[in-house]
């Protein structure tokens, strides 16, 4: 099991069925496919975690592009140069070691995050050594992936234009604002300087 939850499944569930995973009841704008989204790498060879991890950080307004082993998600990495990478340590064939090691020898800067079931101080000391940034322990929360992710890789912020003239934003604030309580305008406060 990847995430620690408090969620109880009905039995009856097939086991490809994906539970819903909500981090908030917000409701939430799908980034995911915007260009400007940040891309996250996810390398991992149990599918089901692959499709755990896409969704939390899709749902977060990320692009999540998934490799089921160390030397697809490689040629991936640097393919697509994503901003972050996301690898399995234990995996057939080509491990996280293996994988950090190689991105790192490509001169390719971007923050990686390992994620393993060993809680050993030399294997996480041993990442951090080869490049990682960060070394998750599973199974971990959500909120604690989250929050890695967000630190090391922010999501972007749609740009919003200001179109609205200052005399529409004044009045706004002055009708929402009891008289009493309403500051001098940062308006008002640029057109005195001279």
């Amino acid at each position: 099991m990847l995430f620690q939850t408090t969620e109880t499944f009905e039995s009856e569930r097939s086991p490809h069925d994906v539970p819903n995973r909500s981090l908030s009841d917000r409701t939430q704008m799908d980034l995911s496919m915007l260009p400007s989204s940040p891309t996250i790498m996810v390398i991992d060879d149990s599918p089901e975690i692959l499709v755990d991890v896409q969704e939390v950080l899709e749902s977060e307004g990320y692009r999540v592009v998934t490799a089921g082993d160390g030397h697809a998600g490689l040629r991936k990495v640097l393919d697509q140069r994503p901003d972050l990478v996301l690898v399995d340590m234990m995996m057939p064939r080509l491990s996280g070691f293996g994988v950090i090691e190689r991105i790192r020898e490509q001169g390719i800067s971007i923050p990686i995050i390992m994620m393993s079931a060993n809680e050993n101080d030399s294997q996480r000391n041993l990442a951090i050594v080869l490049g990682a940034d960060e070394y998750l322990i599973k199974p971990f929360q959500i909120m604690e992936m989250v929050a890695v992710v967000r630190r090391l890789c922010p999501p972007s912020c749609l740009e919003i234009t200001d179109t609205v003239p200052e005399a529409e934003i004044l009045r706004g604030i002055q009708e929402t604002i009891p008289s009493v309580y309403r500051p001098q305008s940062i308006f008002d406060r640029k057109k005195q300087i001279p």
